[in-house]
């Protein structure tokens, strides 16, 4: 593969990368893929998000009041749409101390000639009363009261602690136990209205609530008895907050107080259910007239919903989604065993070995259960399962004297009957440790671990439902809300019973070209892409099949290669002869420890000067993450993993044609080695504005992996990727991974921190100038997972250090360079659900209830304080489409809507894995491959370090254990940064394909 030449010779830094700016495009090796083997891409309607909880299949469908009306399509505009030209941006564009970063006001809904289409969304209009002016804040502080505090309550003597099975005692400091959200709202909810001046205060669980009269005397003490305890509740007024802002009219969405004012609203619409539902997230659970659905590992799947309320363009929408989520299934602890390991109930073994139970102890960590073997059931919290079993663990009894746990319960209790079973561990600075036959699961115990494959299978199955079915229960779910009265009565919110039905437009498709200038056949959503070659093509002279799967013959990846090289031949990518020993391909087994695995990796790499591998791996294989490690940082070769049930399907296949496992295989490779795989048109708006000004697009994502870390143990670093483009097609990409300390607090924790932001921007552009030769003068960053309070924080952090670099790098006259800015921010972690009103069948005459992709709502709908629209790019292969929203907090370039629309509508069709296009732009979708494969490398290595050993700070003192935590952080931090550093020239070959 030759390298291409950078072009002349500029001015500045875009020489000072790593070799100058003479070369470019080329040299390094190709880089990895994912564990798929060619599966479909494009997303479905039920994509897994961050959040916690599903989109939700109920038992029972509730069928659509009235048939669907069913048509053949849209009807299309007469004449071809056209969109103008980009505008040029200001001739001055203000420096970095000049820059006043406000977020991008709204601009006029699309003009373009496109189809028009009507949607139902499950939204629902919503107002308050006329009435309603203001609402109060409160701080709210609970306590438990003393015996001498106890005035006026009923007498009683203090319960005694049952004895503490510990080992040695605490030497750090006390902190003030924090109370359960459950029992706050418990506590919170004894105090009657006549307290409150004869009015209900919304809560929020933690400490604050919101009211629509100010008490008297702005402050209330009141004391209550919960959970045999005596509680003191303290409110202190905080502020008013004026709630004229959301009201229809011309200021509404406007003003400083829009938010608290929107905060106040949510905690009303939230507190009756939290009182009567399972809360999780912003999600409530355990719907009373459905019953949970039992499925694999010893989890259970409860209904629920999610609501929101939106501000739109001119009214308050309620928004609502249903949900499912998985609960760890209740009952006693020795019947859910066999589901707990994944064993029948004959096989349960009377000693479990380690790998078992550290799957217990990530599934019932932080799991509350019953202890049963006490006169009077008592409520434990487990904290983690123990490594050695009831009959070697001892604790120092009453009188001081060591016991064995199987010794101190065959005493008080009974012999126990599983005594090689480990313990409980309950308590943080006093352990205590309870036999695991002893304990009762109890109901509404949220699972918050990795899911296992089966898992994600029927958590799916349950989810993926047709989208009227759907809507119906929705609407259901909705009325059930409304029926709160203190939601009308109390907080004066009236919420429509039907939902919203809003416009919209179908974009054209986009059309796209292959090889030797062919016009691709493309459906909405679906590049017909079986008789075509690559746009461009590529070549890949050494490479061979790995195989990792014992099960897998030399015949069937015989068989596996001729076929491969066969397709690869056909699309475009020339393929040598495989690599063999003997007529044969290496096995590596699997079952081999990761050390020698690697080793064998790397002489099999470096004897024979390898450009590529394919590796087979079996479905439960824990190996893909030290392959990516040793191919992607420490060899910096290209790697595919397979896994076995693909192959066998690409074996098996009898339809004439391509096989389009192979063809999605080689979509993902082509671009690893040089090639493209299609692109646009001259007479596409997109591919007109990215050849004629040299343009950069860019992708910027955060993963932060653990969801849940105890106080004393140390946090795992939050993994970035940022891409960007290195050619004008916007086909290729250079790819940066990094790794940042996780903040105290959550605010923040969005943000990318110029220190790792900095020199990844200045090493994409670099790239950009050497495959190009030309300085990028349009720069489009798509941003991934922001949340709407984070806008103006990403705007001062992140866009304000991508300004600042370019400004350090000289333009050819030797000034400063700043190329004009467009940020935006797609976010898929919402609720808004399109469904159109009529519904379209395919030539097979099936109905699809989807939107059909291409379809943009950028009025009634998308809020008024921000330049945003809803564009649902994908098509539903099944379950109900989430489109993205998009919100554009900055630009300098001078869009219009069409054009904002057009560019992103296109560059979901670039996506490089496979011939569809995707619910999100390609270089967002990259960056969170390239942070998520950062997050498995670095956890890789971190637990394969010599130097790296567990460290758990819950029983140090206070200041000691603080910092003894701090350091290890910073010292894990190191390690991920070095695991994940990829070479320069491997950057370009997209590896994370």
């Amino acid at each position: 593969m030759a390298n291409g030449r950078g072009g002349g010779r500029g001015g500045g830094d875009f020489h000072n990368g790593q070799r100058g700016g003479g070369r470019g495009g080329g040299g390094g090796r190709g880089g990895g893929g994912g564990a798929s083997g060619g599966g479909r891409g494009g997303g479905g309607g039920n994509s897994r998000g961050r959040g916690r909880g599903r989109e939700m299949a109920p038992r029972q469908m509730r069928q659509p009041q009235e048939p669907s009306e069913i048509w053949a399509g849209p009807k299309m505009p007469k004449t071809p749409p056209v969109i103008e030209p980009l505008a040029e941006p200001s001739p001055r564009l203000p420096s970095s101390n000049e820059l006043q970063l406000e977020i991008q006001k709204p601009k006029s809904p699309g003009q373009v000639n496109c189809a028009q289409i009507t949607c139902l969304t499950n939204c629902f209009q919503l107002s308050l009363g006329s009435n309603i002016r203001s609402a109060f804040f409160y701080t709210v502080q609970i306590e438990q009261m003393s015996k001498s505090k106890k005035a006026g309550n009923q007498k009683g003597s203090a319960k005694k602690k049952p004895a503490s099975i510990t080992q040695e005692p605490s030497t750090g400091p006390k902190k003030q136990r924090r109370l359960s959200l459950k029992l706050n709202r418990s506590i919170f909810s004894k105090i009657p209205p006549s307290a409150f001046d004869n009015q209900m205060l919304a809560y929020d669980s933690k400490q604050r609530a919101c009211g629509l009269k100010r008490l008297p005397n702005d402050s209330l003490v009141y004391q209550v008895e919960c959970d045999d305890r005596f509680w003191q509740v303290t409110l202190t007024y905080e502020k008013a907050v004026n709630l004229a802002g959301l009201k229809p009219g011309k200021n509404f969405s406007m003003g400083e107080e829009f938010e608290e004012s929107m905060t106040a609203l949510m905690y009303m619409l939230n507190y009756m259910p939290s009182l009567h539902l399972t809360p999780l997230g912003r999600g409530f659970y355990g719907l009373p007239d459905e019953q949970p659905t039992v499925i694999s590992g010893g989890f259970e799947v409860w209904s629920g919903y999610r609501a929101h309320i939106l501000a739109a363009e001119d009214k308050l929408i309620l928004n609502t989604n249903r949900a499912i989520t998985a609960f760890i299934r209740p009952g006693y602890l020795v019947e859910r065993m066999a589901d707990l390991l994944g064993v029948a109930r004959n096989d349960v073994p009377t000693a479990l070995h380690r790998k078992q139970i550290l799957e217990l102890s990530k599934k019932l960590s932080r799991c509350k259960a019953e202890l049963t073997h006490l006169k009077r059931p008592k409520h434990i919290t487990i904290q983690k399962i123990t490594l050695e079993p009831a009959s070697k663990i001892s604790f120092r009894d009453h009188e001081n004297n060591p016991i064995l746990v199987t010794d101190y319960f065959s005493k008080t209790y009974g012999c126990l009957k599983y005594p090689n079973w480990p313990c409980a561990e309950v308590g943080v600075r006093e352990p205590r440790y309870y036999p695991l036959e002893v304990l009762k699961i109890l109901s509404g115990n949220s699972y918050h671990g990795e899911q296992s494959r089966d898992m994600v299978r029927d958590i799916i199955r349950l989810a993926a439902i047709p989208p009227r079915n759907r809507l119906e229960e929705i609407k259901f779910t909705t009325r059930s809300l409304i029926s709160h009265k203190e939601i009308k009565d109390e907080f004066g919110m009236h919420i429509e019973p039907i939902e919203m039905t809003i416009p919209g437009r179908i974009l054209p498709t986009p059309i796209l070209t292959a090889g030797n200038k062919k016009i691709v056949g493309v459906n909405p959503g679906v590049i017909d892409f079986r008789d075509s070659m690559f746009f461009k093509t590529s070549k890949i002279d050494r490479w061979t099949v790995i195989n990792t799967d014992e099960r897998q013959t030399q015949d069937t990846l015989q068989c596996f290669a001729r076929a491969f090289q066969n397709q690869g031949k056909k699309s475009g990518v020339l393929l040598a002869n495989p690599v063999q020993h003997n007529n044969e391909f290496p096995t590596i087994s699997d079952r081999q420890v990761l050390k020698n695995i690697i080793q064998q990796i790397i002489k099999m790499v470096t004897v024979n000067k390898l450009d590529f591998i394919i590796f087979v791996i079996s479905n439960y294989t824990g190996v893909h993450a030290a392959i990516k490690s040793t191919c992607d940082v420490t060899l910096g070769v290209s790697s595919k993993c397979v896994k076995s049930d693909t192959i066998e399907k690409i074996i098996r296949n009898d339809r004439p044609g391509p096989n389009q496992c192979l063809v999605n295989i080689l979509y993902g490779l082509n671009p690893k080695f040089e090639g493209e795989n299609v692109v646009g048109i001259n007479t596409e708006f997109a591919f007109k504005m990215l050849t004629s000004t040299p343009t950069i697009i860019i992708g910027l994502d955060v993963n932060h992996g653990q969801t849940r870390v105890c106080d004393g143990l140390p946090k795992l670093p939050s993994t970035i990727g940022i891409v960007g483009t290195r050619n004008v097609n916007a086909t290729l990409y250079t790819a940066v991974m990094s790794a940042q300390k996780k903040p105290e607090g959550t605010r923040d924790r969005e943000i990318i921190q110029s220190a790792n932001l900095k020199p990844a921007i200045k090493r994409l552009f670099i790239s950009f100038y050497q495959k190009t030769g030309r300085k990028p003068q349009k720069v489009i960053i798509y941003r991934d997972g922001v949340s709407n309070g984070q806008f103006k924080s990403i705007l001062s952090v992140e866009l304000r250090a991508i300004i600042e670099t370019l400004e350090e790098m000289s333009d050819d006259n030797g000034g400063k360079y700043r190329p004009a800015m467009t940020f935006v921010t797609v976010q898929k972690r919402h609720d808004v659900r399109l469904f159109p009103k009529q519904v379209t069948v395919d030539n097979k005459g099936r109905e699809k209830q989807n939107p059909i992709p291409g379809t943009v709502v950028d009025s009634v709908l998308p809020s008024r304080r921000w330049w945003n629209f809803y564009l649902n790019s994908h098509e539903g292969i099944q379950g109900t489409s989430k489109p993205a929203h998009y919100i554009v907090l900055f630009d300098e370039n001078n869009f219009t809507n069409d054009q904002m629309q057009s560019l992103s509508y296109y560059l979901c069709y670039l996506y490089g894995k496979c011939p569809r296009a995707v619910s999100i732009p390609a270089p967002i979708y990259y960056a969170h491959l390239v942070a998520f494969r950062a997050a498995e490398v670095g956890a890789f290595q971190l637990h394969s370090s010599p130097e790296y050993s567990p460290f758990d700070a819950r029983n140090s003192a206070g200041a000691s254990g603080i910092g003894a935590i701090q350091r290890q952080e910073q010292k894990i931090l190191e390690l991920y940064q070095n695991s994940i550093d990829v070479k320069q020239g491997y950057a370009q070959k997209m590896f994370f394909l």
